[in-house]
């Protein structure tokens, strides 16, 4: 028998924190220390981020509107200071500066947004975002003197000109602002930048501030910010090309803060925990959905790894699931001044690539998907339809916490209010093999018999979370053993659990098996029940109030017109209560064909070439130091026959660059996936491949399968 921890509940404090606005029209957001409400009830959430500075402006709707239908409902974005005022006094808020233009997509189509101000933000930028000219000054910098904070009232200022308009108290969509970013031991300072923001007028319902340090967590001011805290599978700023231990980020855990992040820059503190949890809610901004790489660690992050992340965190008790990075992005250059944060731009700096940010996202740097956008639709559409119910249901482990590195131990737990609420059950872990678990039910509570009648087995390397003591519409359960996503009128969609019968056990009836299949659902009272597979559930999509399953094609809407978010045409089905209506969208296609020749010294710009050669002397367990590695290097020149697809290019090797034209425009480091590029980005253009030998002085989790190759190209929708 499973049983959970007997523990008080968390009290209620209303009015407690310093935060929340009402706007002109009369609507309002604020916070109590368990959850964010929106008019006066309970308000769960999701952010996925996205970099404005590191996408082209005309596909800023493409990825809002595939962030929208993932389930996003805030989208939140840093400034990079050093790209709105990279000469001194000269400031930028035009083209891909321009966050007003951004910020006015995501209203129009009624998507919140998270301003990240900075002035300091970090994300694998040049100087942390700051300008050169204010990095270099001699100026303490992230402090309260008076020659830094000038220079920091005229960056608020300037944001504030830019985006006043879409403030929350201006009837706009601006609800969450961020200050600074990774300041740990400097209440104080956020404290004043909270200050100078609201004297300029820059405010927002909520003010947040990142939560984490090496032990206790940040020491924040108290009341005044909201802690945002973050979670990796994978540490890529380890100063060391061993493998890492195991993840605690796959344990249910009362624990907010994460130990590990940013531990090449943060700087051990006590061990006092600062920031208590009764205060607070539990809120994410950097939950990873991938990570980066850079020249010494290659770690691969998986979609099961991403999506049992986040299943677990919302087990734990999360009320604000704020995924980084949603979406990837490439840096730009100024006046070919890279804008990746690396050692060439800062001598302390890791190796990070030139140009690709492509994060191991849901939705890659340049618009395509990763399966772990199609798995987390799943948890953020059950929390946008239940998550103001979740969100009142507090966390309760399991009786026993197993060891991060336990292979054996079946790890749950509970989210629950009075006796009804959802089991969650991780059986994944990042870089750890799982092994079955056989014969489990759970006891919620002394009151309640054990759960499911039949014992099941968990033997799939899966997550998953089921519901009891739910009432679904006028109908109450004891428990169904199918994981809930959506509901649409009277119809309740729920996805099979891997292994698992899906049983439904309403009140006071016998238990029965669901047929699995989207034509398969079945009624009750006028009320419908239909348990999708693994492939109908991920290409379920909700706009508005219907649900739209595509046949093996993803959706977007688009001012209330569905379209295929790839190339060409797509076939989906759109749900009423009398069944399914098939719709088409999109033209049929012509795809690009490659072809790729071998070439020897193409006439190219190598100005940024000693990438290839970049890497990290590991000596004796000192500090590492930057060195230049002996490698080969094979160029291959690429041709598209159209701009129809995207182009997928599997090499072996260390890293890779492409340059059109001449000149060096993107670049990879090989961490064992494919490397996909539209193909409207070599239409037209003399296209090189370049590609540096494998000399297995890394971490990699997936090895090449020779030292230097290309080894696979082709093109998809």
């Amino acid at each position: 028998m499973y049983c959970f921890e007997k523990k008080d509940n968390i009290r209620l404090k209303e009015n407690y924190l310093n935060m929340g606005q009402t706007n002109p029209s009369g609507e309002n957001i604020y916070l109590n220390n368990l959850y964010l409400t929106k008019d006066g009830k309970p308000f769960n959430p999701v952010m996925g981020e996205v970099h404005i500075s590191r996408l082209p402006s005309e596909e800023w709707k493409d990825r809002i509107l595939k962030m929208k239908a993932a389930g996003v409902n805030i989208v939140s974005s840093y400034l990079f200071w050093i790209n709105h005022e990279f000469e001194e006094g000269k400031l930028d808020f035009t083209g891909e500066n321009n966050i007003s233009e951004f910020i006015r997509i995501c209203r129009e189509n009624d998507m919140y947004f998270c301003l990240r101000i900075g002035p300091w933000v970090n994300a694998e930028y040049r100087n942390g975002g700051f300008p050169d000219w204010i990095y270099t000054s001699g100026i303490k910098l992230r402090d309260n003197n008076e020659a830094y904070l000038y220079y920091v009232r005229r960056w608020y200022k300037a944001i504030y000109d830019n985006v006043k308009d879409y403030l929350y108290k201006n009837n706009g969509n601006i609800i969450m602002i961020q200050l600074d970013n990774e300041l740990t031991n400097k209440p104080e300072h956020i404290a004043k930048l909270k200050e100078i923001a609201e004297e300029i007028g820059l405010t927002a319902p909520i003010y947040t501030a990142t939560g984490w340090n090496l032990v206790g967590g940040a020491l924040l001011p108290e009341r005044e910010v909201l802690p945002v805290f973050g979670g990796y599978a994978a540490k890529p700023w380890t100063l060391s090309i061993d493998k890492i231990p195991i993840s605690a980020h796959y344990n249910f855990s009362h624990i907010r803060n994460s130990a590990e992040i940013g531990n090449d820059l943060i700087k051990p503190g006590n061990f006092k925990v600062h920031i208590n949890p009764e205060n607070y809610p539990y809120a994410f901004c950097e939950l990873g959905t991938g990570i980066c790489v850079n020249k010494h660690r290659r770690p691969y992050v998986s979609s099961l790894d991403d999506y049992s992340m986040a299943l677990t965190k919302l087990g734990s008790g999360c009320n604000l699931l704020g995924y980084y990075m949603f979406c990837g992005g490439i840096n730009k250059m100024i006046n070919r001044t890279p804008l990746c944060r690396s050692n060439w731009t800062d001598q302390d700096a890791l190796v990070y690539p030139i140009f690709n940010n492509y994060f191991q996202a849901p939705i890659s740097e340049h618009g395509d998907y990763k399966n772990s956008y199609r798995t987390i639709k799943l948890i953020n559409l059950f929390v946008n339809d239940f998550g103001s119910e979740l969100a009142q249901m507090q966390p309760y482990l399991q009786e026993n916490l197993p060891e991060d590195s336990d292979e054996s131990a079946l790890r749950y737990a509970m989210r629950a209010k009075d006796k009804s609420g959802y089991i969650f059950v991780n059986h994944h872990c990042h870089l750890l093999d799982l092994k079955p678990v056989y014969g489990v039910r759970f006891k919620v509570s002394d009151e309640l018999p054990a759960i499911p009648d039949n014992p099941i087995n968990v033997t799939e390397d899966d997550a998953f979370f089921f519901p009891f003591g739910i009432q679904y519409d006028t109908l109450n359960i004891d428990y169904i053993t199918a994981q809930p996503i959506c509901k649409t009128g009277k119809t309740y969609f729920f996805k099979k659990i891997k292994g698992v019968d899906p049983v439904y056990k309403f009140k006071n009836e016998e238990p029965f098996t669901a047929p699995v299949g989207k034509d398969k659902g079945f009624k009750k009272i006028g009320i419908c029940f239909i348990t999708l597979s693994d492939a109908e559930a991920e290409h379920l999509y909700k706009f508005g109030e219907t649900v739209y399953i595509g046949n093996n094609c993803d959706l977007i809407c688009d001012s209330g017109k569905i379209k295929a978010a790839g190339f060409g045409p797509g076939e989906y089905f759109r749900y009423n209560e009398d069944g399914y209506v098939i719709e088409y969208t999109g033209n049929d296609i012509i795809l690009a064909e490659i072809t790729a020749s071998e070439v020897s010294d193409p006439d190219i710009d190598k100005t940024y070439q000693y990438e290839l050669f970049e890497n990290f002397n590991f000596d004796d367990g000192k500090k590492p130091v930057h060195c230049s590695v002996e490698r080969k290097i094979k160029y291959y020149e690429l041709s598209v026959t159209n701009c129809n697809g995207y182009v997928h290019i599997s090499y072996s090797g260390d890293s890779a660059q492409l340059y059109y034209d001449g000149e060096m425009c993107d670049d990879n480091f090989y961490n064992g996936t494919e490397w996909v590029v539209p193909a409207k980005h070599f239409y037209g253009k003399k296209v090189i491949l370049a590609i540096a030998e494998y000399t297995a002085d890394i971490y990699v989790d997936i090895k090449p399968a020779s030292s230097l190759s290309l080894d696979k190209i082709y093109v998809t929708v």
